[in-house]
């Protein structure tokens, strides 16, 4: 019996390869600023949303990738251990490209609410284009 199977397409893994060295790039060239100045640093929210902006169409594939799959499981379980009700109300704070709010969207019904918020445009227009398809059943 597979535990986990992984299916990556050459497309999928040249992006995700990508993405990482450009997050790499980043990383290194934070590393290169003085200290005390955190302007341009993982503490200011202008850098932060310019990271994650950037990272938006990538952000996907890097994290099944780096989760080695996982993530889609850690998903359902957390959603489980939420015990949703149809009518219930939900926020999914940095809720990112959307992937936990589609395992969401199921459990409320018609009569549920869910609210994402994102400090990233790009990763709150990737959740309305991802759950564009759920919602509109």
């Amino acid at each position: 019996m597979n535990w986990l199977e992984i299916t990556l397409d050459t497309n999928l893994t040249e992006k995700a390869a990508l993405a990482c060295l450009k997050l790499q790039k980043m990383i290194e060239e934070e590393r290169s600023r003085p200290a005390g100045n955190d302007a341009g640093t993982p503490k200011d929210p202008a850098y932060l949303r310019v990271l994650f902006n950037n990272s938006a169409a990538f952000y996907d594939p890097v994290n099944r990738l780096t989760s080695l799959g996982m993530v889609d499981r850690w998903r359902r379980e957390v959603v489980w251990a939420a015990s949703l009700h149809p009518g219930d109300r939900v926020l999914d704070a940095f809720s990112g490209p959307g992937g936990l709010a589609a395992e969401v969207v199921a459990q409320l019904g018609p009569g549920g609410r869910l609210v994402l918020v994102d400090l990233s445009p790009m990763m709150l227009h990737a959740a309305r284009k991802r759950l564009g398809p759920v919602l509109s059943k």
